[in-house]
């Protein structure tokens, strides 16, 4: 069973006294995504924020109405304040930055996470090369599709001159 949903504002309880001195009060609940919804201030329906790091996420703010999507996204609450539950439609990809950093540390074949760019604009549109960084597996987008299961995982423990590269002839993932 699932714990009650409560405004993302509202006092949850109050820590144990011994720890700080006194007792302090846990009045605010958030994770990352929905907390980053909140601090771009994606308030209105249709606003969408992204963020980068370790993984990119997208959230699109859908109101007050679940949406269930046609593309394989996740339905989420992105918060709720006075009562007033507000949806969202997450889109996650779970390795983004923490490749480049792989590419980095793992295999030391760029030196700078800055080289990327320029590497990737020398790059061969005609090739049809994709990286498909699964180092922590396929997540929702990738459990129903039958074409990820040809996809090529990476594995994050490779070490310099044990990579493998791979050419995908076809677009691996089109309904995302």
């Amino acid at each position: 069973m699932l714990s009650e949903v409560k405004d993302s504002s509202t006092k949850f309880g109050d820590s144990v006294p011994e720890l700080f001195g006194g007792a302090i009060a846990i009045s605010g609940i958030a994770g990352d995504q929905q907390a980053a919804t909140i601090g771009q201030a994606c308030f209105t329906p249709g606003m969408i924020k992204s963020t980068y790091g370790t993984g990119c996420f997208a959230l699109l703010n859908t109101g007050a109405t679940p949406v269930a999507s046609k593309n394989k996204l996740l339905t989420t609450i992105a918060y709720q304040l006075k009562g007033r539950r507000t949806y969202a439609l997450e889109g996650s990809i779970f390795v983004a930055g923490s490749s480049v950093q792989w590419l980095r540390d793992g295999l030391g074949i760029i030196k700078q996470a800055a080289e990327t760019g320029a590497l990737a604009d020398q790059s061969d549109p005609a090739q049809s090369v994709y990286l498909v960084p699964a180092f922590v597996g396929p997540r929702r987008a990738l459990l129903e599709s039958a074409r990820a299961r040809r996809a090529v995982r990476a594995d994050a423990q490779h070490r310099p001159g044990r990579a493998r590269a791979c050419r995908a002839r076809k677009r691996l993932l089109p309904d995302l």
